[in-house]
């Protein structure tokens, strides 16, 4: 019955994507943050859903459209270099060094994510719509992150089959979206109602953050606080609040969390091989990316291609315990940078960074105005995945994607409202002035 029920509910969401393309967009961001397939144990019947609500929004769009919406010079530069970049890992794809099909298939899922970002920048254009998607993602985080705390205090260690990044894609996704929506609870341009919901999410996020047990995820959890209380105007409170939280989350820690973080900054020969794998990877990836400088190995491909260095990274790989971590087991680099260094080569790597680094350092004018404060709050969640990015392989997780594009929509919504460009890199002070203030 249970089925049948969420059966009707989701696909007649997905059908009514067809008369409204913007709640199409909002229900496949539900649908790729929530997982319903996760609530009957993968139902095959869910198993086209994500397909047919990209279709139904897709054509939806097509038909309705009254003509072109009107887009700032910034959304546009995004949709441009993402775009540029798409184009790149296809011809890397196609040069892979061992695997075209692993590499087109990972190529693949960065497309679909580009053409969803294509359809929140063509949907998304006023600051109504916006905060819509705001409500939509954060909610689906917090009901998301209230299932993984509750598996986490049942006693399911580390989260594991949550979430389909595992507990470090999930640590990452929490420490994108956590500054986020601590930003919207205190933006005013929210309802009450709303700015309480998101506020009963905070809790929750930071339970899940906890139960991942990932070192990475917490550094940019952090991370991403400390520069949302840097770039908010309203300091004082937001520590308060942060504070607060904390001191009612803590009795729920795991035990066993702090013994895990503490070895974050343990010296070398207290460190598990865990940890002490990874600067190894870091080096690997470094020194495939000089063996394939222009096109790298390919994506995918870093796991396949590792092994063949285990004759030729003696001076990195010191000792028998440690080579039997590294080669053997399909190991991943452990760095979205020097993961998409080794895999797609400079080119690749760089056209990211412009991407991520612009709309992180985008001025976005003060709290007060239109959405300001939420957009702050957005650089600020990137910021703290782009931390927790230095120790995973978090390239494939389409929020961060679609965050910056989020960026983008809010800035483009300025340039729209007053004409003008709005340029600038982003000072990192809450009294910071756009030129057309």
């Amino acid at each position: 019955m249970r089925v049948l029920l969420l059966f009707a509910v989701y696909y007649g969401c997905a059908g009514y994507a067809l008369l409204n393309p913007f709640f199409g967009v909002l229900f496949f961001a539900h649908i790729t943050i929530f997982r319903p397939e996760s609530l009957v144990w993968e139902e095959l019947l869910f198993g086209r859903l994500h397909l047919i609500t990209a279709l139904a929004t897709v054509v939806g769009y097509l038909i309705q459209r009254t003509g072109p919406a009107r887009h700032g010079a910034h959304q546009r530069f995004n949709a441009i270099v993402f775009a540029v970049f798409v184009g790149w890992l296809w011809v890397v794809s196609l040069n892979s060094n061992v695997s075209v099909d692993v590499s087109v298939e990972r190529t693949l899922y960065i497309t679909k994510i580009l053409v969803f970002c294509i359809l929140l920048n063509l949907t998304m254009t006023s600051p109504y719509r916006i905060r819509r998607y705001v409500l939509v993602s954060s909610a689906s985080f917090g009901l998301v992150s209230l299932w993984a705390a509750l598996q986490g205090l049942a006693g399911n260690w580390r989260l594991e089959d949550v979430w389909l990044g595992g507990s470090n894609g999930l640590a990452a996704a929490l420490a994108l979206m956590i500054p986020f929506t601590l930003s919207a609870a205190l933006d005013p341009t929210f309802p009450r109602w709303q700015r309480i919901g998101f506020g009963t999410c905070i809790p929750t996020m930071i339970v899940c953050m906890m139960y991942t047990n990932s070192r990475g995820g917490f550094v940019g959890f952090v991370t991403g606080v400390l520069g949302l209380v840097l770039l908010a105007r309203q300091k004082g409170r937001l520590l308060v609040i942060v504070l607060t939280v904390m001191l009612l989350v803590y009795p729920l820690i795991p035990a066993d969390y702090s013994e895990r973080l503490a070895t974050i900054a343990q010296e070398d020969e207290d460190t598990d091989l865990s940890a002490a794998g990874r600067p190894v990877l870091w080096r690997l990836a470094f020194r495939m990316w000089q063996d394939q400088p222009f096109l790298g190995v390919g994506l995918g491909n870093f796991s396949l291609v590792v092994d063949s260095y285990e004759g030729k990274a003696r001076d990195l790989v010191t000792s028998r315990e440690m080579a039997r971590v590294i080669f053997g087991n399909r190991r991943e680099p452990h760095s979205l940078y020097l993961g998409m260094l080794a895999e797609s080569g400079a080119i690749g790597l760089g056209l990211f960074l412009v991407l991520l680094l612009r709309n992180m350092f985008w001025r976005l004018g003060s709290d007060e105005n239109a959405l300001g404060l939420v957009g702050k709050g957005a650089q600020a969640g990137v910021l703290g995945f782009s931390v927790a990015a230095l120790f995973g392989d978090f390239q494939y997780i389409d929020m961060v994607y679609w965050q910056l594009f989020l960026i983008g929509a809010i800035a483009s919504s300025a340039e729209v409202a007053h004409g003008t460009p709005r340029p600038g890199p982003l000072a990192l002070s809450a009294g910071a002035k756009t030129e057309s203030q």
